[in-house]
Formats: C-alpha cells, structure tokens, sequence
C-alpha cells in the first residue's frame, strides 16, 4: 500500500474545511427547520467568529445556494435566523425578496424540465422543444425572464407558450401553489 507523504499534508486547510462542514450543517439545519428547499436561493450568510478565506466562502455560498458570504457579528433584523454549534455560529438571512423568489421558481423548472427529459429518455445532447401551460402570471414572467438560461440548462431548442398536441412526455407540477404543465417532443 502507498504510504501518506505527511509533508504533504495541510493541516490549517483540514481544520478549515470541517470549519466549513460545520457551517453547511448549520445552514442547513436552517433551511430544514425553517422548510426553506435549498433551490431555494437566499441573499446573506453571516459567519459569526471565524475569518475565512474568499476560496472557502465561495464553497459555503455555493453549498447553501446564498448570493454572499460575510464574516462578522452584525446587528440583524427578524428576518435571520441564527445557530450555533461547538464554537461555530452563522445567522442567514431568510427574507426571500421578489428578485430570489423568481430566481427559485427557475430552477424548480428547470428541475421539472431535466426530471421529465429523463423520465423521456432522451441523451443530454438531444435538442427538444417545451410546451409550457400555466394561469400563473408569475410563472409566465419566470418562463419569459430566464428564458435563456432555462434553455440552456435543459437543452431546449424553444419554450412554447402553447398546448402540445403531440408530445413524448407531459408533466403538471404545483410550483408555490400554481399548476406548470411542461410537455417535451423532440
């Protein structure tokens, strides 16, 4: 068996990183109680005591889905929630501004488009078309907004804001209470 170069080994950056465990396990100990779906994006994540490094805040940002990462006690309204564990404390910001509300909503299509592509059996690089129904405006805005980035994400040649009358496969969703019916035909 190969043997462990111990000078090889960084014990700073291994004391980081369960720094880091432990604050993704906060955060979502959060999401959790609070039933907040981690697609779910929120703005602010405030590290109470320890001091890292922009690397390994970009890692917590991207492991708890927040827009930034800040270190520092600071003076915070009811809208964050705060948890401690073991000399780690964090407090994220729960308010869900219009602007992250959508942001959400995107990715819960686009999760419902990858779900139903898969469920098609389609491979990755096949090009398909989307068929899009819903009463919701909010979700019409989402479609129009993000429209490129849903695309890309999904490989869709075109969303459709129409009824298909021929199709490979159809999924109906309740996305924050409105129906989204999405239907794929290559």
């Amino acid at each position: 068996w190969p043997k462990a170069d111990e000078k090889l080994i960084d014990e700073k950056l291994e004391q980081e990183m369960e720094m880091v465990k432990k604050i993704v396990e906060l955060g979502h100990a959060i999401r959790k109680e609070k039933e907040i779906k981690v697609r779910q994006p929120l703005s602010v994540l405030s590290i109470k005591y320890q001091v890292l490094s922009d690397e390994l805040q970009d890692i917590i940002a991207e492991e708890l889905n927040v827009k930034s990462v800040s270190v520092g006690a600071n003076d915070h309204s009811p809208d964050w929630v705060t948890k401690e564990d073991g000399g780690v404390g964090i407090a994220l910001n729960l308010e869900i501004t219009p602007e992250l509300k959508k942001e959400g909503l995107m990715r819960d299509i686009i999760r419902l488009i990858q779900d139903a592509r898969k469920e098609a059996g389609y491979i990755f690089t096949e090009k398909v078309q989307a068929f899009v129904e819903t009463k919701s405006e909010e979700l019409k805005e989402v479609l129009t907004e993000f429209d490129e980035q849903i695309k890309e994400q999904t490989n869709l040649s075109e969303i459709n804001f129409e009824s298909a009358e021929e199709f490979d496969i159809k999924k109906e969703e309740s996305l924050n209470g409105d129906i989204l019916i999405v239907a794929l035909k290559k």
